[in-house]
């Protein structure tokens, strides 16, 4: 802290109850509060595009492969029907 010399003088005689002096200092400091939510967080991180597209391909991901090894089963064990075949008595 600094000290302070008000130089208060009570030239006219009158009796002042309160007396008020406002200083500026050169150093100061500055505080700022911000709040961020989650798709500021997101932004900062690598984008909220990225971060969907990402999402998207492990989606797209999960369902293709589910597709596939379906796709692959059911090649696999395939009952064939032979309807035009005649059978003798």
């Amino acid at each position: 802290m600094k000290p302070y010399d008000d130089n208060f003088k009570d030239e006219a005689g009158e009796n002042y109850l309160v007396s008020l002096y406002m200083r500026s200092d050169k150093m100061y400091d500055s505080y700022e509060r911000k709040v961020n939510d989650l798709l500021t967080f997101m932004g900062d991180i690598g984008g909220l595009s990225e971060a969907l597209i990402g999402i998207g391909v492990v989606i797209v991901g999960f369902i293709n492969q589910k597709m596939f090894m379906s796709k692959i089963i059911r090649k696999i064990y395939h009952i064939r029907k032979y309807e035009n075949i005649e059978h003798e008595v």
